[in-house]
């Protein structure tokens, strides 16, 4: 019934509701459960020439695990998680300008947003708010607007329509992205790695998103753990866990020592896998023929191509 009329900004935030929780199995959690103050502090850290880290605490320009999404090393921000039969969620509430009483949580946010994955359909639903709106740490109003004392106005004042097809460009792997800017958390992994990825429309239907998965054989040692995927993964989240191009926020020092194997913090520089960058030879050893692969795809990412003489096939797939 929420359905029946879209014309208006509320009447689309109930249908989205209504779908989001039909899609979720019919559950959306509360604020009782999704608030900012109940995520894990986001630590940022600066480092010197030794690997020693300090957390950063001040208005830092660069720092070692900067967000890939800004380039921003605040101090102050949260991430959140939640599991409920097949359905997980996880939200972000970040700061990005710098101010003193990061810690406080009455001071607001300047970005907060959740994404919800059904792990059995693949099933996604993407919330985000419209940034500075003064969501801080306990006031993140309901999602479920189908209840009858929703205060739909409200919500729509904090959030906008999304279903996350402007995301999945970034959020092309799988729904949630894990990079050392997170590394605070204690982050929990899932059957999003590798299951289906679907946008769940107002009319109901999942719809596929338009990306592929590189699915050659040889990149098996990246593979078997999360998939290499055509958007943002290839032009950027790849490349910079790897050590091939780190982006801005970055320290110098974690730039410098991303590709020199002979490096103390070579590791803060090439961070994945998180467990073999104790042993930067044996990661090479087990890792670089990889590398060059998912790096000669990724040059035309989507498209099969033949082998060649020293590298082999690309081949890519629709995710499912």
């Amino acid at each position: 019934m929420f359905c029946a009329d879209t014309t208006t900004d509320t009447d689309t935030a109930r249908c989205y509701a209504c779908r989001c929780k039909e899609a979720m199995d019919g559950w959306l959690p509360g604020p009782e459960e999704l608030q900012c103050a109940h995520g894990e502090p986001i630590v940022t850290y600066t480092t010197d020439a030794a690997g020693t880290l300090t957390p950063v605490t001040g208005d830092a320009a660069t720092c070692t695990n900067p967000s890939l999404l800004y380039g921003t090393c605040t101090p102050g921000g949260t991430l959140g998680q939640l599991t409920h039969g097949d359905v997980s969620v996880k939200w972000i509430c970040r700061r990005y300008t710098y101010r003193g009483d990061y810690s406080d949580l009455n001071a607001p946010y300047d970005d907060v947003g959740a994404i919800f994955y059904n792990a059995r359909t693949g099933a996604t639903c993407w919330f985000d708010d419209m940034d500075g709106t003064g969501l801080a740490g306990n006031n993140w109003p309901p999602l479920d607007l189908t209840l009858p004392d929703a205060d739909v106005d409200s919500w729509t004042s904090l959030f906008y329509h999304t279903d996350g097809a402007g995301c999945v460009g970034c959020h092309d792997n799988d729904p949630f992205i894990y990079t050392p800017h997170l590394s605070a958390v204690s982050w929990t992994s899932g059957a999003w790695t590798s299951g289906p990825l679907r946008l769940t429309e107002l009319s109901g239907a999942l719809k596929r998103t338009a990306a592929r998965h590189l699915v050659s054989p040889e990149a098996a040692a990246c593979t078997t753990c999360h998939r290499i995927t055509s958007n943002e993964t290839c032009a950027s989240w790849a490349p910079d866990s790897v050590g091939a191009a780190k982006g801005y926020g970055h320290q110098d020092l974690v730039v410098q020592a991303a590709n020199d194997l002979e490096s103390p913090l070579w590791h803060l520089g090439t961070w994945m896998p998180p467990d073999s960058n104790a042993d930067p030879q044996l990661w090479h050893s087990t890792y670089a023929a990889t590398v060059e692969l998912v790096t000669a795809c990724c040059r035309r990412p989507g498209k099969n191509q033949p082998a060649t003489d020293t590298t082999p096939a690309c081949v890519w797939e629709d995710l499912p």
